[in-house]
């Protein structure tokens, strides 16, 4: 989320509007949010499907995380462009 937020700063710093500025942002930072989305949540998996002595004490945690961390990177590349073009209605003005 603060990878593209910060990326829809500096297009904005450079003169587009905000919508031009979000859409450039999540197109841009889209596959690395992924992938780090993806590698969180599939480095959790082993945890959350474990199996063996003492693995119903750590499988709790494991799906609980997993789960987290997938809803999280849903709601990133989702909502978030949805709450930011809400908030930033205004156009940028030539200065």
């Amino acid at each position: 989320m603060i990878m593209i937020v910060e990326r829809m700063g500096q297009l904005e710093a450079e003169g587009m509007t905000k919508r031009e500025a979000l859409v450039v942002a999540m197109h841009d930072q889209f596959r690395p949010a992924l992938m780090l989305i993806l590698a969180s949540g599939l480095g959790m998996l082993p945890i959350a499907l474990g199996s063996g002595i003492g693995s119903e004490n750590r499988v709790g945690i494991g799906v609980a995380s997993v789960g987290g961390i997938l809803v999280a990177g849903l709601f990133t590349l989702t909502v978030l462009p949805a709450i930011v073009s809400l908030f930033t209605r205004g156009e940028r003005r030539a200065k």
